[in-house]
């Protein structure tokens, strides 16, 4: 195997003005970031330093805490963001189609332009409702899915809070992480039956650091309870009396097998491992999708500061399967 390229995924992996909003002065309004990712970034990064120096017991604000954390880094990446994304550029295309087909629409925009601008148009219509009409490739901004990564951590974070919580740990063989570090499974649900967060027997998935693996499930007793009532007054009451566990664990060498290749399999794009040697290679790249060909680029990249190897693999299709 081939030495690894000595770069931080931070320049890797980068995506400029990700998080932020088309200022109408022109540049980018970093908001999003300076308000909210940067300060639930900071602190979770401090809470997950306590839970590496040993197993910590969570506070009821810690936990609170961490479930925010949680929903952040579940809505934040692209996995999540992109669906939002198409969406949006889905219903643009529509409306594009609508308006050159309706006889007078495009002539109507093009005379509210020239209004506002105080400019005659020199756009040449039909070529315009040719181009329209034409299929064009029309692409999701990022600022289309920032609204979700306001707005869902905050409903997510209940729902982490209330499941129980199995902290698994591991020093033989470390857990990996994603660009989708946030996954959730049910290995109940049938072949192609949808799978979301309130399924019964779902189980998410979050790699604290290479030797402890969070692994949270509906706590029972706490669903059964919510069912049964709407009032916010019994729910809090409920959620007082019955508390959701946290427990930690030895995980087995097949547990940690398991939960890795569950990780990749919701991987986007990017794989990250604390170890770099033809083991961890094997095992990724075979769940990735088999060796890589011609058209593939699989290669193992080092973040000086964390210490942390990235494994970069890249295919149009790739067949993924469930372990």
């Amino acid at each position: 195997m081939k030495e690894p390229l000595y770069l931080a995924p931070s320049v890797a992996a980068v995506e400029r003005h990700y998080y932020s909003i088309p200022a109408k002065e022109g540049g980018q309004n970093a908001l999003v970031e300076e308000i909210l990712l940067k300060p639930v970034d900071g602190a979770g990064a401090l809470l997950l330093q306590r839970v590496a120096t040993g197993d910590i017991v969570f506070n009821h604000s810690e936990r609170r805490f961490l479930s925010l954390f949680l929903g952040v880094m579940f809505v934040r990446v692209p996995a999540r963001r992109r669906p939002t994304e198409d969406l949006a550029a889905a219903f643009a295309k529509f409306d594009m189609e609508v308006l050159a087909k309706t006889p007078g629409a495009l002539e109507s925009v093009l005379r509210e332009m020239e209004k506002e601008t105080g400019h005659a148009s020199d756009v040449d219509v039909e070529g315009l409702r040719r181009y329209l009409l034409g299929d064009p490739i029309v692409k999701g901004r990022p600022v289309a899915s920032l609204e979700a990564v306001v707005r869902l951590p905050l409903e997510l974070a209940p729902i982490f809070y209330a499941m129980d919580w199995l902290i698994l740990k591991s020093d033989d063989f470390p857990f990996l992480t994603s660009d989708n570090p946030v996954v959730y499974v049910d290995a109940t649900a049938k072949p192609g039956a949808p799978v979301g967060l309130n399924n019964e027997n779902v189980e998410v998935i979050f790699s604290l650091n290479p030797a402890k693996c969070l692994l949270a499930k509906h706590n029972p007793r706490l669903r059964r309870a919510f069912e049964k009532t709407d009032s916010d007054e019994e729910l809090r009451r409920i959620a007082s009396t019955i508390s959701p566990e946290t427990r930690y664990r030895r995980a087995t060498q097949e547990e940690v097998t398991k939960v890795n290749a569950r990780l990749i399999k919701h991987a986007c794009q990017y794989v990250f491992s604390s170890r770099n040697d033809e083991a961890a290679a094997r095992f990724i790249t075979r769940r990735f999708g088999g060796q890589p060909g011609p058209q593939q680029t699989f290669r193992f990249l080092k973040d000086r500061r964390t210490g942390f190897f990235m494994a970069q693999y890249q295919e149009a299709a790739r067949g993924k399967q469930e372990e």
